[in-house]
């Protein structure tokens, strides 16, 4: 919506005549990306469900979307929410521990991530509700 507020805004300016001046970059205060590739939109369970989150909303539309898999299939998670933590013993990150309502709750590094968007990255189509409890994102 802001991206459309400034073309408006913009036009406006040009067709009442106004002139457009730019500001020079700083060169010392630039930031650079580098270029992205599959690998980078791969989440890593063993980070805190917090900092997965908002990589998945970093990496969305019109990106990609973070990417795991589930078994030989890769998968794209577009949606998630963050879920209060619970004692794990054995903590694994990247499995399954709730499945509610089709919506799995996935064990992280640190909390809980309850998956509310997971599409076949093959198809786009949509694998919720996912059926099974024992499943493991890697």
């Amino acid at each position: 919506m802001e991206y459309a507020t400034l073309v408006v805004d913009l036009c406006q300016r040009i067709r009442g005549g106004a002139t457009l001046t730019g500001t020079p970059q700083k060169e010392e205060g630039a930031t650079y990306s580098l270029w992205r590739d599959e690998e980078d939109y791969r989440i890593h369970w063993s980070a805190d469900a917090d900092r997965i989150k908002r990589f998945i909303d970093s990496v969305g539309s019109p990106y990609k979307g973070a990417s795991a898999f589930i078994e030989e299939r890769k998968v794209r998670l577009l949606d998630a929410a963050v879920e209060p933590d619970i004692h794990v013993e054995d903590r694994q990150p990247g499995k399954v521990i709730f499945l509610r309502q089709g919506f799995p709750t996935v064990v992280c590094g640190r909390g809980l991530l309850r998956i509310t968007d997971l599409r076949d990255d093959a198809t786009g189509g949509t694998l919720l509700p996912l059926q099974k409890l024992r499943t493991r994102f890697t």
